[in-house]
């Protein structure tokens, strides 16, 4: 079982910082990480993360890093809920990571849905339904539904047949969730290119799918390289090992994957001078299409007055919310309207180490755990 690099570096920064192993494993076991996972993130933590003064933690503290430090491991900054009553007892949460770059009609979309389930005990089936929506006539021109088992993280890799049929332009992956009563979305928008000339050979080598004979019958027991930064299939004569990009969590920050990767530094200065933004055209958009060119005008216009003019309230959070990273300015997360989401960017600037928000979480068990990470903080001084 291998171990998500954010968790691995998850316990290497709290090792620097001086908390003992035991309490950080005591912590993740608490938040619903598998021991096979946990050993496996340990294992993987450089020795001189190790050889720190030592801070010993209280059932509080040991509370405050399930609550926040497991979801700055896990990258979980949307979609929190608070249960009670007979709800289940797990947060379903969930992103989407679009892995073909450029695709054309007929071709498969490839995609990594990630969900996650913050506090189960035990594997859950959540029911996900795929929509591939374009954007301009608001059709959905394809859609699947499966289901897949997610205890506290799942990263499947997906594909959806882009119809023959359907026209060049910009599309949206959308992504629901099902769980209990629960629901989670998430959504990536893309483009579709013109049809090419297909190469000769074997298109399902080239787009990076399994077909023909199965691995074992040629005498190979698996094409699985270990890489997360490959999607692996057979071509009926040999393994084929296509490079994703970006790909989160091989340690670089590369392009697309600012404010959204951990392997870029969530508020890091760019040494470069920043290129002019690309000019956005909104005209003869309308409806959820229009909302969405708003959102990317407004960031490349860093301008806070364009979020207002957003039809769609959940764009219209996104907006702020994207905008309050951009600008390195908690305030702006004032404006969005819904506690939840407002909690929501908060905790992008509490997992930065900056705890001057503590006192504005609207969620008093969020609101209390920033306060002793914050304390922990100081007294580490």
């Amino acid at each position: 079982m291998a171990a998500p690099p954010a968790l691995s570096r998850y316990v290497a920064r709290m090792l620097s910082k001086g908390y003992e192993l035991s309490a950080i494993r005591n912590a993740l076991q608490q938040a619903g990480y598998p021991p096979a996972l946990i050993a496996e993130a340990m294992r993987y933590v450089p020795m001189q993360a190790h050889v720190r003064h030592t801070i010993h933690l209280s059932g509080g503290a040991i509370g405050a890093l399930v609550i926040i430090g497991v979801l700055i491991a896990g990258g979980i900054f949307a979609g929190f809920t608070l249960l009670s009553g007979n709800k289940p007892a797990a947060l379903l949460d969930m992103r989407v990571t679009i892995l073909t770059m450029v695709p054309e009609a007929g071709q498969q979309l490839l995609f990594s849905p990630e969900l996650f389930s913050a506090g189960a005990k035990q594997a859950v089936d959540v029911v996900v339904r795929y929509e591939l929506i374009h954007i301009a006539s608001r059709k959905a021109v394809a859609e699947k539904t499966e289901t897949v088992a997610v205890q506290t993280r799942a990263s499947p890799r997906m594909q959806l047949a882009i119809p023959d049929d359907a026209p060049a332009g910009d599309y949206l992956l959308r992504v629901q969730a099902t769980y209990a009563g629960q629901s989670a979305l998430a959504s990536e928008r893309f483009t579709i290119a013109k049809a090419a000339s297909r190469q000769q050979g074997n298109p399902s080598a080239r787009e990076g799918h399994a077909s023909g004979t199965e691995p074992a019958r040629a005498g190979i027991r698996s094409c699985d390289d270990g890489n997360t930064c490959t999607l692996d299939s057979f071509d009926g004569v040999q393994c084929v090992h296509e490079s994703v990009w970006p790909c989160c969590g091989n340690g670089q920050c590369e392009a697309g994957e600012q404010g959204t990767c951990s392997d870029c530094a969530r508020f890091q200065q760019n040494t470069l001078a920043p290129s002019a933004p690309a000019a956005v055209d909104c005209n003869g958009k309308e409806g959820f299409a229009l909302s969405l060119c708003q959102l990317e005008q407004a960031k490349a216009d860093d301008d806070l007055s364009l979020c207002a003019q957003i039809a769609t309230e959940s764009v219209v959070m996104d907006c702020y919310s994207a905008l309050a990273l951009q600008k390195r300015d908690s305030e702006v997360c004032e404006r969005i309207g819904r506690e939840d989401n407002r909690d929501v960017c908060y905790m992008n600037f509490i997992t930065a180490g900056d705890y001057t928000v503590c006192g504005r979480l609207s969620r008093e068990y969020i609101r209390n755990s920033c306060e002793q990470l914050r304390q922990l903080d100081e007294a580490r001084r």
